[in-house]
């Protein structure tokens, strides 16, 4: 992801980057429960905080204010594409919504109502036994006087097609808590590492290397304060393969 250059009149604009493919840092909790959870919206950092962040940018040469991406990339069912993709907001506002949401999401599994891999089976299949009746309602003859209906019904295969792998996969996994507080800021830091990889695209492998480990520091610090530290960041980055 490319930096955005200045128009005359001041707005910002970025040439489309390289489509990249990245490895070694898989995020186990799904878009949907990112999405889902009630944000923390009190959560904000201060201009300490965000001179922090740019500190950290700043050492691979990027201006974090001129910086955009992706609106909530996190929450999309494809983050990496999401992350280039329009519309784009500014990495302040988007760094903010993606802390509050995985602060949410810590509170929420704190909570213990969150579902188990296979409960969470046992729920779609309920929603399953809905959507069959009506994709076969959507193939009746009655029902040929209506144009989209045919698209309507072969949407809703794809719906059930994907539902149903979905079931599972969860099933797989059993009764094993999905979400659990420890877990969570661990996959807020493998999107934070998704991020520094975009946008720090076009510089040397030597200097993102030696730039990741702070701007974990410098964005998880503020959020989860309790859990983040130098040794725990580094060995976060040396076990999804990356030196910080």
């Amino acid at each position: 992801m490319s930096v955005p250059d200045k128009k005359r009149d001041g707005s910002t604009s970025a040439a489309t980057p390289p489509v990249r493919k990245w490895h070694g840092f898989p995020v186990r909790l799904s878009s949907f429960w990112v999405g889902s959870v009630r944000a923390d919206k009190t959560f904000g950092y201060s201009d300490a905080d965000w001179q922090g962040i740019k500190a950290s940018l700043a050492r691979v040469g990027i201006d974090a204010d001129a910086v955009t991406v992706g609106n909530r990339w996190w929450a999309r069912s494809d983050p990496e594409a999401a992350l280039v993709a329009k519309p784009k907001q500014p990495l302040r506002e988007q760094l903010r919504e993606l802390a509050a949401d995985y602060l949410g999401l810590a509170a929420h599994s704190k909570q213990g109502d969150s579902l188990t891999p296979r409960q969470e089976a046992t729920e779609i299949r309920k929603k399953l036994n809905k959507l069959e009746p009506a994709r076969a309602a959507l193939g009746s003859r009655l029902l040929l006087f209506i144009p989209e209906a045919a698209d309507a019904r072969e949407a809703l295969t794809v719906v059930i097609a994907k539902a149903k792998r979905h079931v599972d996969k969860l099933t797989a996994e059993g009764s094993q808590s999905k979400l659990n507080a420890r877990k969570v800021h661990i996959e807020y830091w493998g999107e934070l590492m998704r991020l520094w990889q975009a946008i720090t695209a076009d510089q040397n492998r030597r200097q993102r290397e030696r730039g990741l480990n702070p701007f974990l520091l410098a964005c998880s610090t503020p959020a989860f304060p309790k859990v983040t530290s130098k040794s725990r960041v580094n060995d976060f980055c040396k076990k999804r393969g990356k030196r910080a």
